[in-house]
């Protein structure tokens, strides 16, 4: 399950939260991380003053307003479709710091959302904040979209792109139990709330699967704003609005625009591949024409190779000495000689006896194990 990480983790994030130099570093990294965001995705950063914050003293923007904390009296002032909008901003706010920024308030509850008086969002507690590469972000987009969708086979693939399935996974049991699962919380008339994630980490445990890091923090993230937005707007839809989230970033990637950035990222990529090329290509026909091409190729390089050749030695071996051990009881029991324990009882044939339990033993080992294979 992965325990000895996730404490790992948790030990580290208790440390970084009580330093405020890395509050500081964390403010400053999610007010760059919210600039680049769309403007219908951004909300409020305080700026924090570095030359007077330290180890202990963490200055900041002072900001008026009311935490969701405070409930009903801290909305009482905003109309229904104001309140709607500003659900939507901050779920889509976060969204966006996962899946484009990379940088993200990890634990925004009622307390950690500032209305403030002139009716925006603003985020406070900067204490826990997540950190994603691109190919992680990458990844977990597939899964939330997928999820959207209510795509049970991309959200399979999603989420196996994750772990190292083990030899004995029934990936055919897991696609089914993550089908089943989708079915529940996002058909007709489901709702969606922080147990979902739970239930897909239950999912994943039972086929002996742990759930990474990466993974956990940002749907950490998702499960603790979805009781923050209940009080914000509490009919709000976290399926819906995750479906016109992702229609709306797959309307994004189809612009001409979008398909010329991507292109462009994947061709600036593959240069330093296209460099070594023809160099290569020109050592491939050299060799070639030489004759001294040939093909590197590294026996039992895979684990799981290694594994199965140990087995198959270890059992040879046992079966090898429960066969010594048979013929040394059989020529000992059948001796007359040696030195005499009763009367018709000689010390080689105690010796016989015991090598014929030893043999015993090693010969249904032998037989345990070749059955259990098959």
């Amino acid at each position: 399950m992965g325990i000895e990480d996730l404490a790992v983790s948790l030990t580290q994030s208790l440390r970084d939260e009580v330093d405020y130099r890395v509050e500081a570093m964390n403010m400053t990294a999610l007010e760059a991380a919210n600039k680049g965001l769309t403007a219908d995705t951004r909300v409020r950063i305080p700026r924090q003053t570095a030359e007077l914050s330290t180890e202990d003293v963490l200055v900041m923007e002072y900001m008026e307003g009311r935490t969701l904390a405070a409930g009903p009296a801290a909305l009482a002032e905003l109309s229904s479709e104001t309140r709607q909008r500003r659900a939507t901003r901050l779920f889509r706010s976060t969204l966006a710091q996962i899946m484009d920024a990379g940088v993200f308030h990890s634990d925004l509850h009622p307390g950690n959302v500032l209305l403030t008086t002139d009716g925006n969002l603003a985020l406070l507690d900067f204490g826990s904040v997540g950190r994603l590469d691109s190919t992680i972000r990458a990844q977990i987009t597939d899964v939330l979209l997928a999820y959207s969708r209510t795509d049970a086979t991309a959200f399979s693939d999603a989420l196996l792109a994750f772990v190292e399935a083990p030899d004995d996974l029934d990936e055919f049991a897991l696609r089914e139990q993550i089908g089943e699962f989708m079915a529940r919380h996002l058909g007709p008339g489901a709702a969606l709330d922080a147990s979902a994630f739970a239930k897909v980490v239950s999912i994943l445990t039972a086929h002996g699967l742990a759930v990474p890091a990466e993974l956990t923090v940002p749907f950490r993230a998702i499960a603790t704003v979805e009781g923050t937005l209940q009080i914000l707007w509490p009919s709000f839809d976290l399926i819906e609005a995750s479906t016109a989230y992702g229609e709306a970033r797959a309307a994004a990637a189809r612009t001409p625009a979008a398909v010329a950035r991507s292109a462009t990222d994947e061709l600036l990529s593959l240069l330093p591949l296209l460099r070594k090329l023809p160099q290569r290509i020109d050592r491939i026909t050299g060799n070639l024409a030489t004759g001294r091409l040939s093909v590197n190729v590294r026996l039992l390089a895979d684990h799981r190779d290694r594994r199965v050749l140990r087995g198959f030695v270890n059992l040879a071996a046992i079966a090898f000495l429960a066969g010594v051990f048979g013929i040394m009881a059989a020529m000992l029991l059948t001796s007359t000689g040696g030195p005499v324990v009763t009367p018709t009882l000689t010390l080689f044939q105690v010796f016989g006896y015991l090598l014929l339990v030893g043999c015993g033993v090693l010969a249904l080992r032998v037989f345990f194990d070749t059955f259990r294979r098959r």
